[in-house]
């Protein structure tokens, strides 16, 4: 269960990340790093526009030679085999970054863990209905535990013990 919620924050907040870009300083920014983080997170190279419109301000300065390498580096840890399973497990996207020596082994992956994916889903969606049944539980006990002490209440009239 907590592989199976670390994993959906994580997909959340990548997700979260695909909305938009993040705000940069064009001149200050450690392009290496950004894509690194980019090509970790399974995006295209092609996000680089994104990047380049927002730098493309007179005397704004991008690196994208830096970028490029950074991103090739994250794409490695991305197309990692057991990413592709973990992916899959989540029902994540799949994201076509893969060169061609990672590719088999990360789809092979992927397309294993998408095969549970129905399963970890369905076990997620139970566990979220136990948990709201468990506090249903808990604020219905709370309820009778109030209504057993007014009950033994001294002056309470045979009425209103009946309703209760």
């Amino acid at each position: 269960m907590n592989k199976l919620i670390l994993i959906s924050l994580l997909l959340f907040a990548s997700l979260a990340g695909c909305a938009g870009l993040r705000q940069i300083d064009c001149d200050t920014a450690d392009w290496a790093v950004i894509g690194y983080e980019d090509g970790e997170n399974g995006k295209l190279v092609s996000d680089i526009e994104g990047y380049q419109e927002t730098c493309s301000e007179p005397g704004a300065l991008m690196d994208i030679n830096a970028y490029n390498e950074g991103h090739e580096e994250g794409v490695r840890v991305y197309c990692r085999p057991e990413n592709g399973l973990e992916l899959g497990q989540s029902g994540a996207e799949y994201s076509p970054v893969c060169p061609a020596d990672l590719s088999f082994a990360f789809e092979q992956q992927y397309i294993e863990g998408s095969r549970y994916y129905p399963f970890y889903r369905n076990i997620g969606e139970r566990e979220m209905t136990i948990a709201g049944n468990l506090a249903t539980i808990g604020s219905l006990q709370g309820s009778i535990a109030g209504a057993s002490v007014r009950m033994d209440s001294p002056g309470i009239t045979h009425s209103e013990r009946n309703q209760l």
